[in-house]
């Protein structure tokens, strides 16, 4: 009984866990633009990097917004516009990841904020 519980334990809910935080992103043909949007605020040093596969994916733009509070330190948000390339529709896995790390880049010890993303192809 137990040896089975633990492979209920493994199989179905260690998964769930793992990936709890994926979006999944649905783009096709005939719209192959999508846009992540996530909070940040530059003043506290914090930067978000971009990983995902550039075969696949064109990076269009990355723009930060600043808050509409006028409070100092205020934070806002940074805004990825991505395209899926031709080649993505014909990948034979119909889909990619895009990773965000939010961290400040000099500290070594500060436990990053990471982001993903599915992104689908759909013809």
């Amino acid at each position: 009984m137990l040896k089975k519980l633990l492979v209920f334990i493994v199989v179905l809910i260690l998964p769930a866990l793992t990936f709890a935080e994926a979006s999944t992103i649905h783009v096709t043909k005939q719209s192959p633009e999508f846009r992540i949007t996530e909070p940040s605020n530059g003043s506290t040093g914090y930067q978000w990097t971009v990983n995902y596969d550039h075969a696949l994916l064109d990076l269009k733009s990355e723009k930060n917004i600043p808050a509409k509070s006028k409070l100092i330190g205020a934070g806002g948000e940074t805004v990825w516009v991505f395209t899926a390339k031709p080649e993505a529709f014909q990948n034979s896995t119909k889909q990619t990841m895009v990773k965000l790390i939010y961290a400040r880049p000099w500290d070594t010890k500060d436990d990053p904020k990471e982001m993903f993303f599915v992104v689908e192809f759909n013809s």
